[in-house]
């Protein structure tokens, strides 16, 4: 497996800063997810609710166990990548990339694929959400069914500041 791409060095830190919110805000929806499925299980909120001028209440439906973290697919979750933007031409991210938001200022080199230079965003949204196409499923990322959202903090060089991070 070839090394991830390495940005310049005056952008590694807003990088991996940028990394670590794109993971924290994707483990936050899954929390959220599993904390509404669990709460609705346990108020027995789950299963249809009678009409108003029904004089027999309906009985709540066995509840249910909210999935696993290693169940987890991503499916139905939007991620937000902050990075050095997301190049959708890669197998494994082709269409996944739902919208895209670019804070550089710059123009974009692939403006139908999205860009990144170096490479770094598209690495880390193929280990937040690569299907594995190109890999026929042997290295998908731990949300493969996850729709991302490219959003472009780093400039070519790297560049990026602390006020765009924010």
């Amino acid at each position: 497996m070839a090394p991830a791409p390495r940005a310049p060095r005056s952008g590694r830190r807003l990088a991996a800063l940028a990394t670590l919110v794109s993971i924290v805000l994707f483990s936050a929806c899954l929390g959220t997810l599993a904390a509404v499925g669990t709460a609705a299980a346990e108020t027995g909120a789950v299963g249809p609710v009678g009409d108003a001028g029904d004089t027999e209440a309906t009985p709540p439906a066995p509840a249910q166990t909210p999935p696993s973290p290693a169940d987890a697919t991503g499916e139905g979750v939007t991620v937000a990548i902050l990075d050095s933007g997301i190049d959708d031409g890669h197998p494994d991210l082709r269409g996944r990339v739902t919208e895209r938001v670019d804070l550089t200022g710059a123009e974009p080199t692939h403006p139908d694929r999205g860009t990144d230079a170096s490479g770094h965003g598209t690495f880390v949204a193929g280990v937040l959400g690569g299907s594995g196409a190109a890999s026929d499923g042997d290295h998908a990322g731990v949300a493969p069914g996850a729709a991302l959202v490219d959003v472009r903090i780093m400039a070519e060089n790297g560049d990026a500041d602390e006020a765009t991070v924010a």
